[in-house]
């Protein structure tokens, strides 16, 4: 009897501390959270670069200031780095902060933050980066996996600047601007360079839709792709369906 109220008993504390933890994660998502994207790299695929080039041209994409711990979390190009860089800091004079020494990120001579305004430069072996604030609906719990879903978003703002068309083969457009604005509000759909770093491909979360990205000067055509092997390279001839943004101008 004893053992059977026990299995009970932890039976209904786990419905509850699954129930509590969506109750957690509803709010800890509908909070906002303050990042600094890369400025450069934001110019970058506004110009209609292709997400995998805009990352192999910058190191440091998106970053988050933790003052209270005394931390710099960056979400960095997957040509730098494949897991998030923290780095530790010292509040200095006002805005500005010290970036300890860290070897290991080929930063052994340390660095520093100054915060004007919206703008915050990070200063590092001589180099600044150049970030611009930006308020976010924080989609995931962790700081970390929640800059690269919101970068991801980011990713896709550039489409909605072009005219979108049918490709001539095609009857009919494959994800409609309406539908991408939708799905961008909802944190439903991602643009990323494929981690064998050749494509930059477009995925709707919760679906099996991926499109594969092919860039030119004033055109980005998206292809409905079949699931492919990392290294695979795409044929273009044998992908029929598809649709063509074009770079609108101003008159």
């Amino acid at each position: 009897m004893t053992c059977k109220m026990n299995s009970m008993k932890h039976f209904f504390l786990s419905l509850l501390f699954a129930f509590l933890s969506e109750c957690c994660l509803a709010q800890t998502t509908a909070e906002s959270v303050t990042y600094w994207v890369n400025q450069s790299y934001l110019d970058c695929i506004d110009s209609g670069q292709s997400v995998c080039r805009c990352e192999e041209k910058n190191k440091f994409l998106i970053c988050h200031l933790v003052s209270d711990s005394n931390r710099l979390l960056i979400h960095p190009s997957i040509y730098y780095s494949w897991e998030p860089v923290q780095l530790e800091i010292q509040k200095g004079k006002a805005h500005q902060y010290t970036v300890l020494p860290s070897p290991e990120r080929e930063m052994g001579s340390g660095g520093r933050l100054l915060i004007q305004g919206s703008q915050l430069r990070f200063t590092v072996n001589n180099k600044t980066t150049l970030f611009t604030q930006g308020k976010f609906r924080r989609l995931e719990r962790s700081l970390e996996i929640d800059m690269g879903r919101q970068l991801s978003i980011i990713n896709c703002k550039p489409l909605q600047k072009y005219t979108l068309l049918a490709c001539p083969n095609s009857s009919t457009v494959l994800l409609s601007q309406s539908e991408l604005a939708r799905l961008m509000a909802r944190g439903e759909v991602s643009i990323n360079c494929s981690d064998d770093y050749h494509y930059t491909e477009l995925v709707v979360r919760g679906t099996s839709a991926q499109y594969f990205m092919d860039y030119r000067s004033d055109t980005i055509k998206l292809y409905r792709l079949p699931t492919r092997n990392r290294g695979e390279k795409v044929d273009k001839s044998a992908l029929k369906d598809c649709q063509i943004y074009v770079k609108k101008y101003p008159n």
